[in-house]
């Protein structure tokens, strides 16, 4: 129960960084070496690169709604799978 609150909350905190991937890895690194478990890391690091509050500002000028909200959706799940699948398969 608790990795549901952990997963969470590491997707709140991770929508609203404007970061590219490349320069969040290092943060995220530190953050899981201070004791930040790892799903939730991974849940940060690809909210932060997907779902960031600039991006569907941005892409609500390529895409209509619909296609917006399904792409944030889509990165929200993948975000929240990944945060449960990943602990579980790291040694």
């Amino acid at each position: 129960m608790a990795l549901l609150f952990v997963v969470a909350a590491g997707l709140a905190l991770g929508t609203p960084f404007y970061v590219s991937t490349e320069a969040f890895l290092p943060i995220a690194s530190a953050l899981h070496d201070s004791g930040m478990s790892l799903g939730a890391t991974v849940a940060l690091v690809l909210t932060s690169a997907g779902v960031n509050l600039p991006e569907p500002t941005v892409l609500s000028r390529l895409m209509r709604a619909g296609l917006l909200a399904c792409y944030t959706l889509t990165v929200v799940v993948a975000a929240i799978g990944a945060g449960y699948l990943v602990p579980l398969l790291a040694p």
